[in-house]
């Protein structure tokens, strides 16, 4: 299933399709998560959007974050050489059964992005100049 969607200050532009896997989506789809097949912003955000129309809740999610060379359309994008590098996120996330419901892929150039990861809650958070390290 193609789902047209419109996220222009993620780099999409209108006329971008993202692929789903039609078996989930349609699964949304029927049981009411209609907006799923419009292309629009849904104003709340998917998350909460499933959550009030279906009962879908997430609970958590992982990330695989990965580099590679960007491709022709990434370094036109990002205005980036043609053998800058990027990073690759991978966000899948699970609902309340621990079943994936959402697949994100973002992508990084490398040269303007930093990557903190905090594991714990108390954790502090990050202050101060963070170039360097």
């Amino acid at each position: 299933m193609k789902i047209k969607f419109v996220k222009e200050k993620y780099g999409f532009k209108a006329g971008d399709i993202a692929d789903l896997e039609q078996e989930d989506a349609q699964d949304f789809i029927t049981k009411g998560a209609t907006k799923l097949l419009m292309a629009m912003e849904i104003e709340e955000g998917s998350v909460r959007y499933l959550d009030n129309e279906i009962g879908i809740r997430q609970t958590g999610y992982r990330d695989w974050i990965t580099g590679r060379l960007a491709t022709e359309d990434e370094q036109t994008l990002f205005g980036i050489a043609h053998n800058a590098a990027v990073f690759v996120d991978s966000r899948v996330a699970f609902d309340q059964n621990n079943t994936p419901m959402r697949l994100t892929v973002t992508i990084f150039p490398v040269d303007r992005n930093q990557l903190v990861v905090n594991v714990d809650p108390n954790v502090p958070p990050l202050t101060g100049d963070t170039k360097g390290r």
